[in-house]
C-alpha cells in the first residue's frame, strides 16, 4: 500500500509538471501586438517624448525653485550638489553666483552607502539635488524635484509642467 502510494503521488507529480513542458526553447513575444480600443472611434495617440533641450529647460526649473528656497537654518550644509550634467550644475552657478552653501562640481561630493554626503574640500555634510521628470501627459509634464542630505534631510517637491508658447512652465507645484 505505501508503495502504491508513492507511485500515485509520481505519476501525479509527472502529470502536472508536463502541462508546464513546451517542444519549444524559447516563448516568442510579438511587439506589435495591438489592443483595439472598446470604442473604434476613438484613437488613443501616445505624445512624443521630450527633446533633450526641453527635458534640460525643465530640469533647470525645478533645480532653480529648489535653488530659491533655504536650504537650513543650521548652516551645518556646506556645499550643494546637482545630480545633472557638470553643463547644468555650472548654468546654475552662473544663475546663483552667491548663494549659500555654494554649488560645487559633482567630483568634489563623497557619498558612502549609509552615510549622509559629504564635502570632500570641508569634511562637512552636504546636500544633493536631483530631478526626475516624466513624460508627458495630457499635455502635462510632472516633475519631482529631490533633496537629500541623509536620512534625517530629505524631501521632494512636485512640480506639474504645461506648454506655454514652445516654453514648459510650472503651472502647480505640491
Amino acid at each position: 500500500m505505501h508503495r502504491r502510494f508513492h507511485l500515485l503521488v509520481l505519476l501525479w507529480l509527472v502529470w502536472w509538471s508536463a502541462g508546464c513542458a513546451s517542444h519549444k526553447e524559447s516563448i516568442d513575444f510579438n511587439d506589435s501586438f495591438t489592443v483595439a480600443p472598446e470604442n473604434p472611434a476613438v484613437v488613443v495617440l501616445k505624445e512624443p517624448s521630450l527633446t533633450q533641450s526641453e527635458l534640460e529647460q525643465i530640469e533647470m526649473e525645478v533645480f532653480s525653485y529648489l535653488l530659491s528656497r533655504p536650504a537650513g537654518e543650521d548652516e551645518q550644509c556646506s556645499a550643494i550638489f546637482i545630480a545633472a550634467e557638470e553643463s547644468r550644475t555650472e548654468a546654475l552657478s552662473k544663475k546663483f553666483p552667491r548663494h549659500v552653501p555654494p554649488l560645487k562640481p559633482w567630483w568634489h561630493l563623497d557619498q558612502q552607502p549609509g552615510q549622509s554626503p559629504r564635502d570632500l574640500d570641508t569634511g562637512r555634510p552636504a546636500m544633493v539635488l536631483s530631478a526626475d521628470v516624466a513624460d508627458p501627459e495630457n499635455g502635462v509634464v510632472t516633475a519631482i524635484g529631490k533633496w537629500f542630505a541623509g536620512d534625517a534631510v530629505a524631501g521632494h517637491c512636485t512640480f506639474q509642467f504645461t506648454k506655454n508658447g514652445g516654453i514648459w512652465s510650472i503651472n502647480s507645484m505640491q
